[in-house]
């Protein structure tokens, strides 16, 4: 607790010990209660050696007949209940987010099924397309060829005068170009409504055998939107065996470590960064790198980023719980998430998963 009698042998000490951060708030308040002869109520943290206690200070001023004021009061530890709210507080922000996960989990399996059903009549229809063009082709070659038959070996001259002012040669191949690139914007629509479908799993306890580099691709594919703005994605993929663990618990953490990558590129005010993925693995373990040529960590912040509700994004695009959810995603699963920084030079974030979890992926409780 509090050692009374060194308040009593020297009153002066009480502001040398409050928190630094919190002195100002002490005095200001001390001073209101001194003066208007009222109750002194206030809460903050006092320096103890290493550590740091809360206390909650109660005090009544009275003037003696020779002008001298006296305190009567009493100074309560409070520091294990401010451990607890602080735990219930991070608790419940916790299964915020879970909640909102799974809600936007139900949106997306929602959104995904939507996608999909006008999507295979659109993929179906440009297969029939593409087949249709190709009879279309036939028939005017077929044309032309008769033309030329009938004209002596050349189109007659009104033919390739409207030939050239459609422009039909170019339209002809561009058909092609146009179909083919049709295609590929189907495929890549059905690949990300196949990777919403893995994130909105409504199965959040669920184990299985995780590919970690389709992982990666999978999530990358949900946030290129954002990151394609900010930097150029470079893959560097190992061979790793398969990785027991919850896939959509392991995809969240990726998410987490593009979007901070993406957010500390652009916080660095460059017009264009890069972020490079990396998987490899050891006899035990698998690696997951993330790296970015962002602003980096500062190092009076270097030890709090995991910690809840720590953030130094703006207001409205970070919550400060991203990387502690993270951080307790991976330990859940026997890994951990090392860091290497240097400011101005950008982060690496590296995710450790066990070969062999003795556990795999319980929620963060």
């Amino acid at each position: 607790g509090i050692d009374a009698q060194l308040f009593k042998e020297n009153p002066g000490i009480v502001p040398d010990m409050v928190y630094p951060d919190d002195r100002a708030d002490f005095i200001e308040n001390n001073i209101r209660s001194l003066a208007e002869l009222t109750v002194f109520k206030w809460e903050g943290r006092f320096v103890r050696g290493q550590g740091v206690t809360w206390v909650r200070f109660e005090s009544v001023p009275r003037k003696l007949a020779n002008g001298e004021v006296l305190w009567t009061g009493v100074v309560t530890d409070i520091t294990d209940y401010k451990l607890a709210e602080n735990s219930l507080r991070e608790m419940q922000a916790q299964l915020m987010q879970q909640d909102k996960l799974a809600t936007i989990g139900q949106l997306a399996a929602g959104v995904a099924h939507e996608i999909n059903n006008p999507m295979g009549f659109v993929g179906s229809n440009m297969i029939t397309l593409g087949k249709y063009i190709e009879k279309y082709n036939c028939y005017i070659e077929e044309l032309e060829r008769e033309m030329r038959a009938c004209s002596g070996g050349a189109l007659p001259e009104q033919a390739q005068i409207l030939r050239r002012s459609l422009k039909l040669d170019y339209v002809l191949n561009d058909i092609k170009v146009l179909i083919d690139e049709s295609n590929e914007g189907i495929d890549r629509v059905k690949r990300i409504v196949q990777d919403l479908k893995i994130f909105s799993r409504a199965d959040s306890t669920a184990i299985g055998m995780a590919d970690l580099n389709g992982c990666m691709d999978s999530t990358i594919n949900i946030v290129f939107n954002e990151i394609k703005y900010a930097a150029d994605l470079k893959r560097e993929y190992g061979e790793i065996p398969k990785v027991s663990c919850n896939i959509q618990q392991i995809n969240q953490v990726f998410m987490n470590l593009l979007i901070n990558a993406t957010h500390a590129i652009q916080s660095k005010g460059e017009k264009s960064g890069e972020i490079v993925v990396r998987t490899w693995c050891d006899n035990s373990n698998a690696f997951v790198s993330v790296s970015d040529t962002g602003c980096g960590i500062a190092a009076e912040n270097f030890n709090r980023i995991f910690d809840a509700f720590f953030t130094t994004k703006e207001v409205g695009k970070g919550t400060g719980l991203g990387l502690s959810i993270s951080a307790e995603i991976v330990r859940k699963h026997g890994g951990e998430i090392m860091v290497a920084s240097e400011v101005g030079a950008g982060s690496t974030f590296t995710v450790r998963l066990p070969l062999n979890p003795p556990q795999a992926g319980n929620q963060p409780q």
